[in-house]
């Protein structure tokens, strides 16, 4: 049976709509490529628009043509975020500076043709507002690829500390032993960091505080305490515990410290504050597509020495990654940035190790 234009028109929507993937198939490789499409497609566009002998019937096209495309830009942006844990309505940010470069484009096309000599508004302000949403949209865009993160909580000391602003990059497949990672909850709602100790096939026990990964014991070295003031700490309002029970407000707060060193040659500092019921588990061997994660305040954290249905995380899926933490960018002490006496510059671009 041939097919009428009505039905061939409905095909061919359908194979655009699939290929341009609002239900959201596409890798982040093709969304970078698209976004670079659409980038090129906007700067073209503004400047055929500008050439004074351009016809307006291809001026509007352009703008036509650019509006459109915003309907792929907006299925995958919104994959993207949901990737990455986040709600969709985030790709908003997205859509603002995309919207306000169609804003210019149409600008430029509106200069009469009939008083050419009308100045409808300086000739820089198309080149510096085209300057302007570059910035913004490669801004936009890059949150797709990067995140920043806050840490609210102190299961990560003495690498993060509460209060630090950081950035964490999405990458693809396995991670690495070592990686502090942002990673989705098997259970429940919200992002989490962690360390990756455990990778697929391994056996992960702790026995007494120390790690064995396949029956050999992590090796680590005793460091110098790690001191802190005894004091709320974060917008939770959390007072830290301290290997010296019971310190006055405002005394200092002394936890037991040592650098572990992972048999890939990774190496980081971890806090021991005592004796507590997760130093000792059963050995866990970790499933393929799976990993262990131990965070680093070891008496002050839960993660994958406990199980979901305890509050803990078990084994996570390497699909419930969302990124790895690259850099500290800002800290402060306070729970208000603001807050300019509880900086602390030593942190700022910090590489995290």
């Amino acid at each position: 049976m041939e097919e009428g234009p009505v039905l061939q028109g409905y095909r061919v929507g359908w194979l655009l709509a699939d290929w341009l993937d609002w239900d959201g198939r596409t890798g982040r490789r093709e969304f970078g490529i698209f976004l670079a499409i659409y980038f090129a497609t906007g700067v073209i566009a503004q400047a055929i628009s500008a050439i004074e002998a351009t016809p307006e019937a291809i001026r509007v096209a352009l703008v036509i043509l650019l509006a459109l495309l915003l309907y792929p830009l907006a299925g995958f942006s919104v994959r993207r975020f949901h990737d990455i844990g986040v709600s969709g309505l985030n790709a908003f940010w997205v859509f603002v500076p995309v919207v306000g470069l169609v804003v210019l484009a149409v600008l430029l096309i509106k200069p009469s043709r009939d008083n050419p000599d009308l100045e409808i508004y300086p000739a820089e302000w198309p080149i510096a507002g085209l300057t302007l949403l570059t910035l913004i949209v490669l801004f936009a865009a890059s949150r797709i690829f990067w995140q920043p993160v806050m840490i609210p909580s102190g299961s990560m000391k003495p690498t993060l500390l509460i209060g630090d602003y950081l950035v964490a990059t999405h990458f693809p497949g396995m991670p690495r032993r070592g990686d502090v990672v942002v990673y989705q909850h098997p259970e429940r709602v919200g992002r989490h960091i962690s360390r990756v100790i455990g990778l697929p096939g391994e056996t992960v026990q702790l026995r007494d505080g120390a790690i064995f990964i396949d029956g050999t014991v992590v090796d680590s070295v005793e460091l110098e305490p790690f001191v802190e003031i005894f004091e709320e700490q974060g917008p939770m309002d959390l007072w830290p515990q301290c290997t010296n029970f019971g310190p006055a407000p405002g005394s200092d707060c002394i936890k037991r410290r040592r650098m572990e060193l992972l048999p890939d040659g990774e190496s980081h500092a971890v806090l021991d504050i005592r004796n507590g019921p997760l130093d000792n588990t059963p050995s866990f061997e970790v499933p393929e597509g799976h990993v262990v994660l131990i965070s680093d305040n070891r008496d002050n954290a839960v993660d994958s020495r406990l199980p979901p249905s305890a509050d803990g995380v078990g084994f996570l899926p390497v699909g419930n990654i969302i990124a790895k933490v690259r850099l500290v960018v800002f800290s402060t002490a306070s729970t208000s940035p603001l807050a300019v006496w509880a900086w602390r510059p030593g942190r700022y671009f910090e590489v995290v190790e």
